[in-house]
């Protein structure tokens, strides 16, 4: 069932892996997110958010365009 008001909402990743997220994208089964602070970009399936991992790590903050 479709819900708007979120009241059927389940989480999927904790704020210990997620820290600082600057920008989210859906793409097909997998979400993408950068972390500012630990300035990495990470992915993990989007149903249960398992085979989590960084992708790239860089020297500043990551940004979306």
């Amino acid at each position: 069932m479709t819900d708007l008001d979120g009241s059927n909402r389940k989480m999927i990743l904790s704020d210990a892996t997620v820290r600082h997220i600057y920008s989210l994208v859906i793409f097909e089964n997998w979400m993408f997110w950068s972390d500012w602070e630990r300035k990495q970009i990470h992915r993990a399936h989007k149903f249960n958010g398992s085979n989590q991992q960084a992708l790239v790590t860089l020297v500043h903050r990551p940004m979306g365009q």
